[in-house]
């Protein structure tokens, strides 16, 4: 396109718009010209709107492009900001999901903190492992499951709240069970707390004895927290040095801290010992930590070397010489001592003191005793002695241990053996076997016999020794002196016996002879033997001593590589105990002396006095003890080479033995004949057959399982909750009561009105406080106030010492000798302190219950005989009156075991008589009986108020019924009456009142006799029908024959009954040649009140008198002249000692007469 000015030419150029040609304008030019102008015009203005619309549209389309992009650009940081607060949010979830956890964790360990009061508990460091309690107490050898069942059997006993479905038993064998737990559904923290510790204080509270450990002490049931093994290292440390303050400060624990999860120990204010703090300066590394012993020794006023020699008795004995009781050799023998008695075998153990090789002897298996068919037990002089024999065998075989060394279990006796396997204290289990193989034996016989011995648990104990008197020679092998070979088909029997057992004959001189025959004729040889398997003998041998028990076999000693461990003598709880001064003093002056001591706990002190001032036993006994001449024969005997001057020597010293030993018996008695009770006591144990009968219980295994089961069964009827909810109800009645109630604390004048009553040489409980000791500390004019106080704190706060709360169980046999713990009589020896208080609670309470004594005749002011007169004369009148009239016997089943604790409570509430009771009928102490009888008492009275208006008249009316229709001594519980319908309705009333008090009727111990024989009248007694006796059959009330007839020859066979008995178990003594003045008052004591008991009541008759007079003088003539001769005849000796010829004026013989004692039909010695 070309402008306007371009088509222009230089020169001669026409104007615009000029026509060509030369030709004018026209309108048409100029209309042309103007279009085309306007074309043109229109064309540049088009180009220029063009250029300027496609300039902007460029620039905004650049503008809007540029702000796009940075819209773009802030889009996509906007998108990397959202992903990066999404990972930052999602790392904050993830950090506060583990502060979450961390914080769990933290309240878990808080509240573990808080369950055990601050000690360690359930770690989680390691991991989060869930926390756990440990449940144990059984032996660790009992499998895994039947410790789980008896875990979860205990748990449902003690109605322990614990959830056992995820319990279980880490190991094939253990003695204890984990028990996971968690907090239940809507159960807080607080109430998971609270479950837990009331299981804890329910297993420490029951105090279940579990058995014995190996080092002698009782195994108990016990529950605790799960701790980590670094927790429990800080708390053993506290606990040490909190042990060693204690210990050395007397018990007193004022001024002592602990904080057990750290080991930290603060005494007086300062800090002793830590595991989690650095050490002060001078301090001693100690377990876990460090202890400080300057500044306990500063804070207790000791020198540092006290306070370590405390800290570490064992190196303080080292250091001062003594030696441990560690050994390490088990030294075992087997011996035939042909024909030693159980006690003769003890008397040779006794003698094994000065011999060079058997002092050591730790167990002796033995063949040839003399005993009686069956299994028995003997102990003395340190050792324990099990011996027996089988029906129709000639001797028994024994096994001797040292009872400090191990306890035996599992006993049994075989054919010509006899097993048991020992518990030593150091945790290794040993069965043995002591065989006799007789010479006159089979080969098929010695194999059954050899086959009986692979059947024992002794030889199921994977450590077995075996010792035998084979009647075989075995040798060494030719060439091999490794192997054995025997000589018979009985030697290569019991060869290859031994080798399917794997028992082994170690080395042991078989070249030696162990068997040296009487007969000069016949060569010694070998026939006595050890065998072992899995344990190695470091060597073994005959030794020369046969002549020791007059034997012609010689022992073998074998010495084994074991450990071995004597426990220490341990001074025995309980028991009697006598006044004795400590050493270099006296009794006033020590009392005097230890009355400045600084106050602290009062039992403790009191406790701990007694203790000084007092020893085991009665201090009157006599024991045998031998003579110093003995002793150098003993010595010279030992010393004596073997041979036929060695023989000799024993010989002497067994004569001058049992001449010292008959002498010491025969002065026992003639002491014993003059009213010496000492003496009389002592021969009385020397001389006694019974024998070890707690060892044979004790021998069963898992006899603790057994013992348990059984208190069990007896003493955990009720259900604990109820009975503690109870307590606890009658406890809050009581607080309330005492608010209104004026305060009287014991006075000086009361305690010593209760302690003057008290008799001497009584048993003591837990805590070893005698009667004769506190006699002395209540007189005292510092002490007494002490006493006194401690028994007011205990009145007024309600709470015991823990001593005093505990006793001490003992089991009497209730036969001659018991076959299960059924068999015993559980007797608690309860402490002074306890007998104190709750004799001075009844000094107060007691005529509170009187008036519940109504129809109970063991109450004060009343005698038993007074029941049986009563009996006596209502079975008298029955008879007499000819109508039908009945006495019922009823016997309540285990009332004192059974009785429910909260009736006695209740009865004690009832009265406001505050007599402090944790165990129910608590025997031992005064309280139990008083409460007991008032409650039965309260019960009979009860149901004869309630019958008292039906008809209890008979079938004759026209007769009066009897004043009152039963009575009661404790719980022995009579009804008699003339009705069947009456006494029926009252039976019902009485068994319904007593099943609310937890007590039972005994049908099967229920006795009814009737004076009708033709009655055919039955009674229900506890779902059962009764059936009455006849009347000619004695009732047995309070051991004294009661019935309708034949009343007199009764009394006339009970009364020549006890008086046999009782003159033949005193024979020795009441036939001593001695005065017979003192032995004529001995028999009063000894047999004549035995004989007359409850005489009181018999109706005078000659046939009474005739029987007592006829059994009197014939002890009198075994008193005077003995019994009969040898082939003396019954008339010859009744006239030799009818026609007695007394020499007067002569104790030896002095005159008699024949004096009867009022209406009791029965004559007494004096001398003219």
């Amino acid at each position: 396109m070309t402008t306007p000015m371009e088509a222009e030419a230089p020169g001669g150029a026409k104007k615009r718009g000029a026509p060509e040609g030369g030709d004018g304008l026209s309108l048409d030019a100029i209309r042309e010209v103007i279009k085309g102008e306007l074309s043109l015009s229109s064309t540049a203005l088009k180009q220029e709107i063009s250029q300027s619309v496609n300039k902007r549209m460029d620039t905004v389309e650049e503008k809007v492009g540029n702000q796009l992009e940075r819209t773009l650009e802030k889009l996509a940081a906007l998108t990397d900001s959202q992903a990066e607060q999404g990972r930052a949010i999602a790392a904050v979830q993830a950090d506060q999901q583990a502060t979450g956890g961390r914080l769990t964790q933290l309240e878990r360990k808080v509240q573990q903190l808080q369950l055990q009061g601050g000690s360690s508990t359930a770690d989680t460091e390691g991991g989060s492992k869930q926390p756990a309690l440990i449940f144990g107490g059984w032996d660790d050898d009992t499998p895994a499951a039947e410790t789980l069942q008896k875990a979860k059997d205990m748990v449902s006993q003690l109605r322990l709240d614990l959830d056992m479905d995820s319990a279980f038993c880490p190991g094939v064998r253990r003695g204890y069970v984990i028990i996971p737990y968690q907090a239940r559904r809507n159960e807080a923290g607080g109430e998971l707390r609270e479950r837990l510790q009331q299981a804890l204080r329910r297993i420490r509270n029951a105090n279940v004895v579990m058995g014995r450990k190996e080092d002698g002490g009782m195994r108990y049931l016990w529950l605790q927290m799960s701790q980590s093994p670094e927790r429990r290292r800080r708390a053993h440390l506290a606990g040490k040095v909190k042990r060693l303050i204690l210990a050395s400060n007397g018990g007193n624990t004022h001024g002592l801290e602990v904080e057990w999860a750290t080991g930290t120990v603060w005494w007086q204010a300062v800090r002793v010992c830590s595991a989690t703090t650095t050490p002060v300066a001078g301090a001693e590394t100690a377990g876990a930590g460090w202890i400080d012993l300057r500044a306990i020794a500063q804070g207790l006023g000791q020198p540092v070397a006290t306070v370590s020699e405390a800290k570490n008795p064992q190196e303080a004995l080292k250091r001062a010489g003594g030696r441990t009781n560690r050994v390490d050799c088990f030294h075992l023998a087997t011996w035939n001592v042909g024909g030693l008695t159980a006690n003769g075998t003890l008397d040779l153990l006794r003698s094994f003191g000065g011999a060079k090789h058997l002092c050591m002897l730790h167990a002796i298996m033995l063949q040839e005793v003399i005993t009686k068919p069956g299994k028995f037990f003997l102990e003395g002089h340190g050792w324990k002695l099990v011996y027996g024999k089988k029906e129709g065998e000639f001797r028994g075989e024994a096994i001797a241990f040292r009872t400090a060394v191990a306890t035996h279990t599992q006993t049994n006796v075989t054919n010509g053996g006899i097993g048991t396997v020992l518990r030593m204290h150091t945790g290794d289990r040993w069965g043995l076997l002591s065989g006799h193989i007789p010479h006159h034996a089979t080969i098929p016989e010695t194999e059954m016999m050899l086959a009986n011995w692979g059947e024992q648990p002794a030889l199921r104990i994977p450590k077995v020794a075996l010792g035998l008197d084979a009647n075989e020679q075995i040798t060494e092998a030719a060439g091999d002196a490794t192997c054995a070979q025997a000589h018979t088909g009985r030697g290569d029997a019991l060869l290859n016996w031994g080798t399917h057992h794997h028992l082994r004959l170690p080395p042991q001189a078989l070249h030696v002879p162990s068997y040296y025959p009487y007969n000069p004729l016949h060569e010694p040889s070998r026939l006595d033997y050890m065998l072992l398997r899995k344990g190695y003998s470091l060597q073994a041998s005959p030794i020369p001593a046969r002549h020791m028990a007059s034997s012609d076999h010689d022992p073998v000693l074998a010495q084994l590589r074991t450990k071995v461990t004597k426990l220490a003598k341990q001074a025995r709880a309980g028991g009697v105990g006598h006044l004795h001064p400590p050493a270099g003093t006296s009794i006033p002056d020590h009392l005097e002396l230890t009355a400045q001591q600084q106050p602290g706990d009062r039992h403790h002190q009191i406790s701990q006095l007694c203790l000084q001032i007092t020893k085991p036993g009665r201090g009157d006994a006599a024991p045998f003890c031998e003579s110093a001449h003995l002793r150098r024969l003993r010595r010279a005997a030992h010393a004596t080479p073997a041979g036929p001057a060695q023989r000799t020597a024993w010989k002497e010293v067994q004569k001058q033995l049992k001449g010292e030993r008959k002498q010491h018996l025969q002065q026992l008695v003639t002491l014993a004949s003059t009213n010496n009770w000492a003496a009389f006591r002592e021969h009385q144990k020397q001389t006694s057959t019974r024998g070890d009968w707690l060892a044979s219980l004790m021998d069963a295994h898992q006899w603790q399982a057994a013992l348990l089961s059984h208190f069990s069964s007896i003493f955990h009827k009720t259900d604990g909750t109820a009975k503690h909810e109870a307590f606890h109800h009658m406890h809050s009645t009581l607080c309330h009561t005492c608010k209104h109630t004026p305060w009287r604390p014991f006075t000086h004048d009361e305690l010593t009105l209760v302690s003057s009553k008290w008799g001497k040489h009584k048993s003591t409980g837990v805590d070893g406080i005698a009667h004769e000791a506190l006699q002395l500390l209540i007189a005292h004019t510092i002490w007494g106030p002490r006493v006194l106080a401690m028994l007011n704190e205990a009145l007024y706060s309600g709470k015991l010492p823990a001593l005093v709360e505990r006793g001490l169980t003992v089991l009497l046999p209730k036969g001659g000798s018991p076959e299960g713990w059924g068999d015993t009589r559980p007797i608690t020896l309860s402490s002074a302190v306890l007998k104190t208080l709750a004799q001075l609670l009844l000094l107060r309470g007691a005529p509170c219950l009187q008036h519940l004594n109504t129809y109970q005749w063991a109450a004060p002011r009343k005698q038993g005989v007074e029941l049986i007169l009563v009996l006596r004369k209502i079975a008298r009148m029955g008879a007499d009156w000819g109508g039908d009239f009945w006495i019922i016997k009823l016997d309540l089943q285990k009332a004192f075991d059974s009785v429910a604790q909260e009736s006695l409570g209740e009865l004690v509430t009832q009265q406001e008589v505050e007599v402090p009771q944790t165990n129910g009928v608590r025997q031992g102490s005064p309280d139990s009986p008083a409460l007991f009888s008032a409650r039965v008492g309260e019960i009979v009275e009860r149901t004869l108020d309630a019958t008292k208006t039906m008809p209890r008249g008979g079938d004759r009316p026209f007769l009066p019924p009897p004043p009152h229709h039963g009575g009661s001594f404790m719980d022995d519980t009579y009804i008699w009456g003339e009705n069947p319908a009456h006494i029926q309705k009252t039976l019902e009333i009485l068994e319904r009142l007593l099943l609310q008090h937890g007590l039972k009727i005994n049908p099967k111990k229920t006795h009814i006799i009737s004076n009708n024989p033709k009655s055919k009248v039955t009674f229900k007694v506890g779902g059962q029908e009764v059936a009455p006796d006849p009347g000619d059959t004695p009732l047995r009330v309070l051991g004294s024959p009661v019935s309708f007839r034949g009343n007199t020859p009764q009394l006339a066979a009970e009364m020549g009954s006890r008086a046999r008995a009782a003159f033949a178990q005193n024979k020795k003594v009441l036939q001593a040649p001695t005065p017979l003045k003192p032995r004529a008052d001995l028999h009063d004591t000894l047999v004549r009140q035995t004989a007359l008991y409850g005489c009181e009541t018999w109706t005078p008759h000659d046939t009474l008198l005739r029987a007592a007079n006829t059994q009197q003088l014939s002890q009198l003539r075994s008193m005077t002249t003995g019994g009969r001769r040898p082939s003396e005849t019954w008339a010859d000796w009744n006239t030799r000692t009818g026609e007695l010829k007394l020499s007067e004026g002569t104790e030896e013989s002095p005159q008699l007469h024949l004096q009867y004692m009022s209406n009791v039909m029965f004559c007494k010695f004096v001398p003219a």
